[in-house]
């Protein structure tokens, strides 16, 4: 009978050892992210206002093209300088989806400070603009990543987190916007070349070119 007892009691341990451990494995396995899983991409300009925004500067970088847009009280742009020559009327639509995807973009970050390894010790495409309030903020962008979809890139004078922002449709308009300003054209004109040069406007100025090195 003692036997009995004891070989019931041996039972119940395990059993209870079982549950115990089947326990702490589900609990575990609800408060564990789930293996490679990784966080939502957030905005990068969260809370700023396209109307609030008073002044856009584009440049890019490797062809040496930048424009300068301001926005008036009235709520439309002006083209205030343009390194490729160009005058006139800006087409408003152009401008206002650019600065509308730039606030909108999204990204995922992580630590780095190898800079080079993602095109961005030496930037393809720099933006900056400032807000009515004067809050000022910088993007600066270098390669694509491997798959061709997002951009790596810097938040203002943060050197040490690597953001990785989607949104190449915008980065592309925003290019555009640096080597060859949205005019309407009917008042298009460009500045008269300089002496020895052909009127003709170098191909960089002409071709919108994506930072992708």
């Amino acid at each position: 009978m003692r036997l009995k007892n004891r070989g019931t009691l041996l039972l119940i341990v395990v059993s209870l050892g079982v549950i115990g451990l089947a326990l702490l494995l589900l609990n575990q396995q609800q408060t564990t992210p789930a293996a490679g899983a990784t966080p939502a991409p957030a905005a990068l300009f969260a809370g700023l206002n396209q109307i609030e925004v008073a002044r856009l500067s584009v440049r890019d970088e490797a062809a040496g093209l930048g424009a300068v847009y301001v926005q008036q009280e009235d709520g439309s742009w002006a083209l205030e300088s343009s390194d490729s020559g160009t005058t006139g009327d800006l087409t408003q639509t152009t401008v206002d989806e650019a600065v509308g995807g730039l606030l909108g973009l999204n990204a995922d970050s992580f630590a780095s400070t190898a800079l080079a390894d993602f095109g961005l010790e030496t930037p393809a495409l720099t933006v900056s603009f400032a807000m009515q309030d004067g809050t000022a903020r910088t993007l600066r962008l270098g390669n694509r990543n491997p798959a061709g979809n997002r951009y790596y890139a810097l938040l203002d004078d943060d050197t040490g987190t690597v953001y990785l922002v989607g949104g190449v449709g915008v980065i592309t308009q925003l290019t555009n916007l640096a080597t060859h300003p949205a005019m309407n054209s009917s008042s298009s004109s460009a500045m008269p070349p300089a002496p020895g040069r052909s009127r003709k406007a170098p191909p960089a100025a002409t071709r919108p070119w994506i930072p992708n090195r």
